[in-house]
């Protein structure tokens, strides 16, 4: 079996980009880290310091590549900007990336990465032995697949979703969302935007659920009044809801704190934080030597990365039950009307 990394850190960028000084040196630190036989023991560790987009391309494809035998260890280790276009994709900044007059992204010059759903594929196949997943990816991987979780990442503190409706809205609670009402919510396997509230909307039969790749995008429907409700992460709305104020509402705002176009009408339980997880062909040697090299990491390293190398690994036992509930009326939620319920054939 062979262990391989690819590390790549993108100190310089364009304008619109911070620089990011300890990029590099953050690739350097995890090489020393992997290359000690006590602690990573990889039997090859690949740099790669402000590649041009072709050159970090062909490396990601060759380290990847078919050669790669079924019980290899290959890691790819990434320390730079990533930055996501308007449907949440998430994407690697090369040194190239920079922005339009606009502030807009120019997606030519990102590396993608894979967003949830496409996430779930390869967890489904056991494709990767190592994942910093978010706790609708985190919940499946644990209970479909015995993925073993190791640390927890770093996340808002009792993070949770509310359904929101326009201040003038009849509806009140969520018994008042009926046949006739049209509700969006976020990415699919999304815990805030997607698992969380289905399971709050369970019994209910609704005019329709619409999908928003962003929760701006949410709110503007809300507004221009293509929906009835909303989900939304909390903090989001906080974000966002002041956006949609004229002048004159803003400043009645900065009088009256909590004002807004919109009211919150439900808001759902927490969410657990997200967790790194290790593939169940991870062997008891390999586990062993992988979480004390992520506890060793230098605080660059951890901070950038993501986890917490001595938080408590939250427990996924409820949430788990939720996503299994929801996934039983997954094939009735893009139905008109959408009738959130279970068959007593099921």
């Amino acid at each position: 079996m062979a262990k391989i990394a690819l590390l790549i850190g993108v100190s310089e960028y364009e304008p619109g980009l911070n620089t990011l000084p300890s990029a590099v040196e953050d690739v350097k630190a995890m090489r020393r880290v992997l290359s000690q036989s006590e602690v990573g023991g990889f039997d090859q560790v690949s740099i790669l310091k402000n590649p041009q987009p072709l050159e970090m391309q062909i490396e990601i494809q060759q380290t990847f590549s078919p050669s790669c035998k079924k019980n290899d260890l290959v890691l790819l280790f990434f320390s730079g900007h990533g930055v996501k276009d308007e449907r949440r994709n998430l994407y690697l900044a090369t040194r190239l990336t920079r922005k339009t007059e606009r502030g807009d992204l120019i997606k030519a010059e990102l590396e993608p990465t894979f967003n949830e759903l496409n996430a779930i594929d390869r967890v489904q196949k056991k494709n990767w032995s190592l994942i910093f997943a978010p706790p609708g990816l985190a919940a499946i991987a644990i209970d479909k697949q015995q993925y073993v979780p190791i640390f927890p990442l770093q996340s808002l503190p009792n993070e949770r979703s509310v359904i929101v409706v326009k201040q003038d809205s009849s509806v009140q609670n969520l018994s008042d969302l009926k046949k006739n009402k049209i509700i969006a919510l976020g990415i699919p396997s999304s815990a805030t935007g997607y698992y969380l509230p289905l399971y709050d909307l369970y019994g209910l039969t609704l005019a329709e659920i619409r999908f928003a790749s962003n929760p701006k995008t949410i709110l503007e429907w809300l507004d221009q009044n293509q929906v009835d409700a909303g989900v939304i992460s909390e903090d989001e709305f906080q974000r966002y809801r002041l956006e949609f104020l004229a002048e004159n509402e803003f400043r009645l705002d900065r009088q009256q704190l909590g004002y807004t176009k919109f009211r919150i009408i439900h808001k759902t339980r927490p969410t657990p934080s997200g967790v790194v997880l290790l593939s169940p062909k991870v062997d008891f040697q390999q586990k062993e030597s992988i979480i004390k090299a992520m506890k060793q990491a230098h605080s660059s390293i951890v901070t950038d990365v993501g986890y917490l190398p001595d938080g408590k690994i939250p427990d996924y036992k409820e949430f788990i039950i939720f996503v299994k509930k929801v996934q039983l009326i997954d094939s009735k939620i893009r139905e008109k009307p959408a009738a959130l319920i279970i068959e007593n054939n099921q």
